[in-house]
């Protein structure tokens, strides 16, 4: 009688052997379930730095760019700078003579033509710029996708460079005339509120690459020049002196 209940047992449905290979079954899926949640947490997280690594190469490559396009064009670049940061020097100095004397014309000339000298040499540094972006790189380098990058980029610094010297200039005849807290401002929203953030889309949400940031500067700076211009002639409008 129990060598028949061992045998039955052996081969019921609920044997200790169904029990143990059901076991086993419910064992393997769910290994095989954790197995694939592994697998596409993994994938995520791969496809995760593969996106990243690519910003971060897109970020170095346009900063190396950058740092290239200015070594590579470096006299011309720096005399296209220093030339209005000198003329704004100099409008600082005549306005704020002219507005200590509390000569209002004395001062509108003054700004009108420190403005008008940094536009016509900007322009004619935009137009050189223009002219020899493709000869200038070759002074530095034969390495012909480099020249081929830096000429391109040239281009986006000739436009550029005319509303950095026109922020520059604006600047610094509202510093003749004692006006800094408002040009801090416009400068803050400028180059804080839309440069940067103008630069970032560009060349990340947009895929612009390299001119994405240029593009951003361009329109930075720019904002910058037109708010300021436009801050000088107000002032301008409203100053009256005490008799």
């Amino acid at each position: 009688m129990n060598t028949f209940m061992a045998r039955l047992t052996q081969v019921s449905f609920w044997g200790p052997e169904t029990l143990r290979g059901n076991g086993a079954s419910a064992r393997a899926k769910h290994q095989q379930a954790t197995a694939e949640k592994v697998s596409a947490v993994t994938t995520e997280r791969i496809n995760m730095l593969k996106t990243l690594k690519r910003k971060i190469a897109l970020g170095a490559v346009a900063a190396v760019g950058a740092a290239g396009l200015v070594t590579i064009a470096a006299p011309a670049a720096n005399a296209a700078a220093y030339a209005p940061t000198g003329i704004s020097a100099s409008g600082t100095i005549m306005i704020g003579y002219s507005f200590g004397a509390k000569d209002k014309e004395g001062i509108r000339i003054a700004g009108n033509t420190v403005i008008l000298l940094t536009l016509l040499i900007e322009i004619v540094f935009a137009v050189f710029f223009f002219s020899c972006h493709a000869l200038l790189p070759e002074l530095y380098t034969d390495h012909a996708e480099v020249i081929s990058i830096a000429s391109y980029m040239l281009l986006f610094a000739a436009v550029f460079q005319i509303s950095d010297g026109l922020q520059a200039t604006a600047a610094g005849a509202l510093r003749g005339m004692q006006d800094v807290t408002y040009p801090a401002v416009i400068a803050f929203i400028s180059y804080w509120l839309i440069m940067i953030p103008a630069c970032y889309l560009l060349t990340f949400t947009f895929h612009f690459g390299l001119k994405g940031i240029w593009v951003g500067f361009i329109i930075g700076l720019t904002v910058a020049a037109v708010l300021q211009l436009v801050r000088f002639k107000y002032v301008l409008k409203k100053l009256q002196f005490e008799e």
